[in-house]
């Protein structure tokens, strides 16, 4: 079994973190340093950490930056598959 990705791990590798809200659909993607938490946190323990800047809600996600492609290109996507 591996340890989870950190958000050390992103900042190592260049990569974004990613969290969706599902009360409001929406996304955002940050420099996974710039929450101001603990570098060793787990990505998937950021979600429990974090409030929606648009609706409030607390239904957080976080995931890696998994894709090199824009965030407008996923969005589009996931709206074509009948998400929010």
């Amino acid at each position: 079994m591996t340890d989870p990705v950190t958000l050390r791990d992103l900042d190592r590798e260049g990569r974004l973190l990613w969290y969706y809200c599902a009360g409001c659909c929406h996304e955002v993607e940050v420099p996974p340093l710039s929450l101001g938490l603990a570098a060793e946190v787990a990505v998937p323990d950021v979600a429990t950490r974090l409030k929606c800047s648009r609706c409030g809600g607390r239904e957080i996600t976080t995931r890696p930056q998994l894709h090199l492609q824009p965030l407008a290109v996923l969005r589009a996507r996931y709206r074509q598959n009948g998400r929010c």
